[in-house]
């Protein structure tokens, strides 16, 4: 092939040369082209041999780059040595947990969803990623400082794909593959349970036993490893820990569950978490703790005992929210509003007249809404005075109207002819249908509108026997 080539370039040459030759007229011309043909000729295959030399040298060295052989053995783990072309040495550890990625967080890309541990330091210089469970399973704190130590000889080192793979120059081989093996070790595929009992009752960092019994408790919450783990996790010395497993062991917890919501030196979200886990509680036991914390100075604790009075319908918190709706926040006074009308009884009068008082319109409207399924007499002058009220975008006053349809059908038996609450010209609360025609109250005598038993009786009475007669 190379022959070929040369006589085709010299044919050409002199070619070209006679051409000019002839084109000129001038010997002269002919021979300098001849000339400088053949050294072209001669510097390309010059060029050619030198660059053969140095794929033959090149392959040489590619060549050399073999496995290097290591007497370092694992009984789960492979490791292999190899020489690069450039003198480094990559050496790759397999047999490591697929479904984790790990490198220094400033020098290599990972894919995957990033998991964070809860330790700042290691979270800081490492990026972890891959499945969440097997993070927490073998990410204890052992493994995290094998892992930053190891990062700190060996830069480059990343996991990925089940691989442990670091190149570079060590200065004896033998000695830094068996170091890279021992890191491999702490990320074999783990034994789920066992990774991650280790890592909820043993783990320095608060952060990760939490999240360690949260997988527990959510993942394998019908295995009976989980309860034992569960049980022992309750006397850890973090609030968030023995929370969450009082949580999960439900009867068995009611103590501790009852202490920490009890515990007013808690961080507010702690003890909040706690009084709304409550409702696993005995209802007197419970009744007791969220009345206590309806008192809390923080905003967070108070909220979350409110709703669990509304989820208990705990009527024993009724006096309780009269004393606090009035200095509460709009939205807390909504949520008083709720939860005393949920109780269905009538001691949520108070709180939801303090309500119609002292609230916003929002606040208003929705006191007047509640007031008429546990409303009293007491609760009708209020109401009436906000029939022409045009407020919450009108929808007060027709509010307030059926609230009071809604007292007047329950005190007096919903029957017709029985107890209708009318406002007469003089500005009079009438009771129409009593004999004599009405009993009416001056509305504008604070407190007087009240009716005892017998007398609502006497009235429903009357009505009833004017039915007849007619």
């Amino acid at each position: 092939m190379k022959s070929t080539l040369l006589t085709l370039a010299a044919a050409a040459v002199v070619v070209t040369a006679i051409v000019l030759g002839i084109w000129y007229g001038n010997k002269n011309v002919l021979t300098a082209t001849l000339l400088a043909g053949f050294f072209a000729i001669a510097a390309v295959v010059s060029f050619l041999d030198w660059w053969g030399k140095q794929g033959v040298e090149l392959d040489t060295k590619i060549q050399a780059a073999a496995p290097i052989p290591l007497t370092v053995t694992h009984p789960y783990l492979v490791v292999r040595a190899t020489a690069t072309a450039n003198g480094r040495v990559t050496i790759v550890v397999d047999g490591v947990a697929k479904d984790i990625s790990l490198a220094a967080r400033a020098g290599f890309s990972l894919g995957g969803i990033e998991q964070r541990t809860g330790d700042n330091a290691f979270d800081a210089r490492v990026k972890v990623t891959g499945n969440s469970l097997a993070c927490r399973s073998l990410l204890d704190g052992v493994t995290r400082d094998a892992i930053r130590a190891a990062l700190d000889v060996f830069p480059g080192l990343s996991v990925n794909g089940g691989l442990l793979h670091w190149s570079g120059r060590p200065p004896m081989v033998e000695d830094t593959a068996t170091r890279l093996v021992d890191i491999a070790a702490h990320l074999l595929s783990p034994d789920l349970l066992a990774g991650l009992e280790k890592s909820a009752l043993t783990d320095r960092t608060a952060a990760m036993r939490l999240r360690a019994l949260d997988l527990l408790t959510s993942r394998f919450a019908t295995a009976p490893e989980t309860r034992r783990i569960a049980s022992a996790a309750i006397a850890d010395s973090e609030p968030s820990v023995r929370l969450r497993a009082a949580i999960f062991l439900g009867p068995e917890g009611y103590d501790e569950l009852a202490a920490l919501a009890a515990n007013e030196s808690l961080p507010p979200e702690v003890r909040a978490e706690a009084i709304r886990n409550a409702t696993q509680l005995p209802r007197e036991r419970a009744a007791v703790i969220v009345r206590d914390a309806l008192t809390d100075r923080r905003e967070l604790v108070r909220m979350s005992a409110i709703l669990t009075a509304g989820r208990l319908k705990l009527a024993s918190c009724n006096a309780r929210f009269t004393g606090i709706v009035r200095r509460a926040p709009p939205a807390q006074q909504i949520a008083i509003v709720e939860a005393a009308a949920a109780t269905e009884h009538s001691s949520a009068e108070a709180p939801l007249l303090a309500a119609l008082e002292d609230g916003t319109p929002e606040v208003k409207l929705a006191a007047v809404r509640a007031l008429g399924p546990v409303g009293t007499v007491r609760s009708i002058e209020p109401l009436l005075a906000l029939r022409g009220m045009q407020l919450v975008a009108g929808e007060i006053g027709p509010a307030a109207g059926a609230a009071v349809a809604a007292i007047q059908s329950r005190l007096a038996g919903a029957g017709a002819g029985q107890l209708a609450l009318t406002e007469s010209s003089g500005g009079e609360i009438s009771f129409p249908g009593a004999e004599g025609g009405s009993l009416s109250v001056p509305a504008s005598e604070p407190g007087a509108l009240t009716l005892t038993q017998d007398e609502l009786d006497g009235v429903s009475r009357t009505a009833a026997s004017r039915r007849r007669t007619t």
